[in-house]
């Protein structure tokens, strides 16, 4: 940790051994590590910033589209299901 400032890099698989899906799966299992442990570390999960460049950009933004798609449909299942 420098000036308040812990850098965490992560990579994904990469084609022809991934296809996108299992690329997004990498990122989302970084994402998920950091979370569970950047407290380790002196991080704070309310204080996380992504940033990719080029196609880790990408496969992040899919992902949180993904995730927020997700929830959408699972709150519309449960306002119907009321």
């Amino acid at each position: 940790q420098r000036n308040g400032v812990i850098c965490v890099t992560s990579d994904y698989r990469n084609f022809p051994q991934a296809s996108i899906n299992d690329m997004v799966e990498d990122v989302d299992d970084s994402i998920n590590w950091i979370l569970s442990n950047i407290d380790k570390y002196g991080g704070d999960t309310n204080k996380i910033t992504l940033v990719g460049q080029s196609a880790g950009a990408h496969l992040t933004a899919l992902l949180l589209l993904r995730k927020i798609s997700k929830t959408k449909i699972e709150r519309k299942k449960r306002s119907d299901e009321s």
